[in-house]
Order: C-alpha cells, then sequence, then structure tokens
C-alpha cells in the first residue's frame, strides 16, 4: 500500500511540469510583432511538455481600449506545431497591444507568454491642410464662397473615393439642411495615395446657407472597405 501511495506522488510531481513554448512568431515576426488591423497575418508556434499537450491560447489585448481577440488551437502529443493563417476582424483598435499565448498540457498544467506589440491602422490616413479650424476647433465658411479641400490621403490599398458632406448638426432653423454631398471617385488601379491635385478641391457652399451649425463629415474608402472619417463642427457665416 505505501509503494501505491509513493508511486502515486511522483507521478503527480511529474504532473505539475509546466509546458514549454519553444517558438512563436507573427508573420515571421517574435520581437515586438505588429499586425495589419483587418487583415490576415500568420501566426506559428512550437510548444512541447513531458506528456501530452492539449491547447494553445491566442488572445490579443488592445492598451488602448477593452477590445481583445481570442482563439485556440487543438494540441496533440509532446512536442506540436501550429501555424495558422488568422484574420483580424475591422473592429480591431490600432495602437499598441499585447500578444498573450498560453500552453496547456493534458493535465491543466500551463505556461505563458506575454509579448508587446502593435496593431497598425489598415484605414485611410487623412491628413488635411485645407480648410483650417479657428482657435475653437470650427471650419468657418462663408455663404456663397468656394471652399478649397487640400492635402493628402495614404493607405496600404488602393484608395477608392472620397466623400464630403456639410449637414445641419442642430435643429433646422433656416437655410438648406445640406450644403455639400460630394463624392470623388479615385478610378486607378494602385491609388496609394491622393493629394487631391493642382489647386485642391473646390466646394460651393450656397448663399442661403447661413446663421445655422453644420456638421461636416470626411471619409475615405479603399477597395477594401476600410475607411476613416472625420467628423468637425462648421458654422457658415454671410
Amino acid at each position: 500500500m505505501g509503494l501505491v501511495i509513493a508511486l502515486a506522488a511522483c507521478s503527480d510531481e511529474e504532473d505539475s511540469s509546466q509546458p514549454i513554448l519553444k517558438s512563436f512568431s507573427f508573420n515571421g515576426e517574435s520581437d515586438q510583432p505588429a499586425v495589419l488591423g483587418a487583415e490576415t497575418f500568420t501566426f506559428e508556434a512550437q510548444a512541447e511538455d513531458n506528456e501530452n499537450l492539449k491547447r494553445l491560447y491566442l488572445r490579443i489585448e488592445s492598451e488602448l481600449d477593452d477590445w481583445y481577440y481570442f482563439e485556440s488551437f487543438a494540441l496533440s502529443g509532446s512536442n506540436s506545431n501550429v501555424s495558422e493563417s488568422i484574420e483580424l476582424p475591422n473592429d480591431a483598435t490600432p495602437g499598441p497591444c499585447s500578444f498573450i499565448i498560453t500552453v496547456e498540457d493534458q493535465s491543466g498544467n500551463e505556461s505563458q507568454r506575454i509579448i508587446p506589440g502593435e496593431i497598425l491602422d489598415n484605414r485611410p490616413q487623412i491628413n488635411l491642410t485645407s480648410p483650417t479650424k479657428n482657435s475653437d476647433g470650427k471650419y468657418v465658411f462663408i455663404a456663397g464662397a468656394p471652399v478649397i479641400f487640400d492635402g493628402l490621403i495614404t493607405d496600404n490599398e488602393d484608395l477608392s473615393r472620397i466623400v464630403i458632406r456639410i449637414q445641419v448638426s442642430s435643429p433646422y432653423i433656416g437655410g438648406p439642411q445640406e450644403v455639400a454631398d460630394e463624392e470623388v471617385v479615385l478610378e486607378g488601379t494602385n491609388d496609394t495615395s491622393y493629394d487631391f491635385g493642382s489647386g485642391g478641391y473646390s466646394v460651393n457652399i450656397p448663399q442661403n446657407a447661413i446663421n445655422v451649425n453644420y456638421r461636416m463629415t470626411f471619409s475615405a474608402f479603399d477597395n477594401k472597405g476600410n475607411f476613416q472619417t472625420i467628423i468637425s463642427q462648421v458654422e457658415i457665416r454671410p
């Protein structure tokens, strides 16, 4: 009876051994990895244990908000590999993040690695140099006068279109409810940047659009449906 107890104790001690994460990479990078939001990346890992492995868990946590991604992979044997193509959801928060890899064996023992990295913004990046805001953070337009839009829009994908809308933001008290609804279609096959061309892009403000608070939405889209929108308050003066 004593021998049986002793053997059981030895078995328990062996079962407490943690599995080992031997290697890992995200798109081939293991140091400060970076992945694109709403894009596919390759995740590879190798784990081993003195007994049988069970699962590997991957969690990606944003450092800026409560967004996270989670997936698990079945493992077997004492040495196992993972090689998967993973598409990050399009709601992933761009910015610093943590890649958390947890390996579990059949006895429930776990080991974990936390790797700092980054989720790159795959949305079009908008840098308007014109018009400019006033000290209150508003755009001030003049009724009956044109507004010139200029600057640079860049993306890792082919840009498809730009939409400019100026609509009332407060209860309707006079003048048109919408003073601009412009769409610029980009028909090139590799428009990864757009600079509005010589002289910028002109939008005419109607003469009767006065004394009303408006809101402008400036949006840029790429051919994968990713988009970036800037929302700004607008004051239109006579």
